[in-house]
């Protein structure tokens, strides 16, 4: 049974664009693993599987294409899914893990099909995980963890039924906002995005036609380096966020005579506060934040000339996005793209866990993504005294590029750390951003 169809958000519907034009499988999956110690029966798992889907309209969402108007619309589908056991139980440490990724890397079909998917993966009589893949169409990086605690709750006890009546009246709303600001700022001349922007922004190492493997690693920013971060921020009357913004900026590529650097940011279009806040679904916007760039810029440089650009532009998050590349790029022929450089900011614990009825659930709530969407794709993780960077790079560059990159990110978040700290009270010395090797 399937409700009614009607119209996504505009973001929602670039998104739809950019998994069916991108060349990756699995790109925009994401996933999560529950692990269960407890009493809980294969059975008892898919029941929680068959909970959540219930609970979370997110889960049962379905798009397409509308045959009348062209749109790209959405409903709700209730049927419950299939949900796969397999029995890993003495199949090593990595098993879980392994099965899990593999998952996350087969295709979801987002055209009219299913958007999650559920498996039972037992590892022992009283120890199994329920991983759930899903696209980020479900679910945004903002709500993962009150998507995470219902998924918890369905195994530890119970979650009402949801109709999906919140979830359809906060896209009409979004789409009402996003159609306003489309005819609002239309006649804007978005100085801030000149045509030639692109021209004039380089990628580190980028080749045309370049095939690499691509690959993966994380900038470890410690204790110190943090505190620095943070003080440089507070010095500036500014975010950290902003201070993470410059420094990628700084780490991009930049002509002594003045060029150009743009990243993008996925910023929310929720409501601020409210229930809104905590309601799952993939409800954001690209956002695009241009620096101008000149060779002897140093990272508060950066942030002190464009902080208040960011912010006028943060506050156009309900423009599409898809016109704002238009507007880059209006004869469509760049190499690069206007989100070539895609940033998120999470403030996340590492691990969530809960009990109930004799039954622990653990979660680790941030999954690499299998591959990046983008050219360079960034993740910083706020863990309160440290900071973490995922840094993933796609095949467009070369092999050497990315690690590279993420080598000078660590030198432009070690300096503007050391910078900020030296300046600070005796004893908040910065040390040095570390880059870990994950993968490749």
């Amino acid at each position: 049974m399937r409700t009614a169809a009607v119209p996504v958000t505009h973001s929602q519907a670039s998104l739809y664009f950019a998994e069916a034009m991108c060349p990756e499988e699995g790109a925009y999956n994401m996933a999560f693993a529950i692990d269960v110690e407890g009493p809980v029966p294969d059975a008892g798992l898919v029941a929680a599987a068959h909970r959540a889907y219930r609970a979370i309209p997110a889960l049962r969402l379905r798009l397409g294409i509308d045959d009348v108007s062209g749109e790209i619309v959405s409903w709700f589908h209730d049927q419950l899914p299939d949900v796969e056991v397999v029995d890993l139980d003495g199949a090593g440490p990595d098993a879980v893990a392994d099965a899990v990724d593999a998952a996350t890397r087969r295709a979801i079909d987002i055209d009219e099909g299913g958007l999650a998917r559920f498996g039972v993966l037992r590892t022992g009589r009283a120890a199994a995980t329920l991983a759930v893949v899903f696209h980020h169409l479900v679910a945004d990086g903002l709500c993962h963890m009150p998507f995470a605690e219902r998924l918890a709750r369905c195994v530890v006890g119970d979650l009402p039924e949801d109709d999906g009546r919140d979830y359809v009246g906060l896209v009409r709303r979004i789409r009402e906002r996003e159609t306003r600001a489309a005819a609002e700022l239309r006649g804007v001349s978005f100085a801030r995005l000149p045509e030639d922007l692109l021209a004039r922004t380089r990628l580190p190492c980028r080749r045309d036609g370049a095939v690499s493997r691509g690959g993966r690693t994380v900038v470890i920013v410690d204790a110190g380096t943090t505190r620095g971060l943070r003080e440089l921020a507070r010095r500036l009357e500014t975010s950290l966020f902003k201070v993470l913004i410059g420094a990628v900026h700084h780490a991009l590529p930049a002509d002594d005579d003045g060029g150009a650097s743009v990243v993008c940011t996925a910023a929310s279009q929720r409501p601020a506060g409210g229930e809104a806040d905590s309601l799952i679904g993939c409800f954001i916007n690209e956002v695009p934040l241009p620096a101008a760039r000149y060779g002897s810029d140093t990272v508060a440089d950066i942030v002190l000339r464009e902080g208040a650009g960011w912010h006028a532009d943060l506050r156009r998050r309900d423009f599409p996005f898809a016109e704002l590349a238009r507007r880059a790029d209006p004869a469509g022929t760049s190499a690069a793209r206007l989100d070539s450089v895609m940033v998120g900011y999470r403030k996340l614990p590492r691990t969530m866990r809960w009990t109930g009825a004799g039954v622990t659930c653990r979660a680790v709530l941030e999954q690499p993504f299998p591959t990046p969407k983008t050219e360079i794709s960034l993740r910083f993780l706020d863990r309160g005294d440290t900071l973490e960077c995922e840094v993933q790079w796609g095949r467009g560059l070369v092999e050497t590029a990315g690690a590279a990159f993420a080598d000078e990110l660590g030198r432009s978040l070690a300096g503007a750390g050391a910078g900020a700290a030296a300046g600070a009270a005796a004893g908040a010395g910065a040390g040095a951003a570390m880059v870990a090797e994950v993968a490749k």
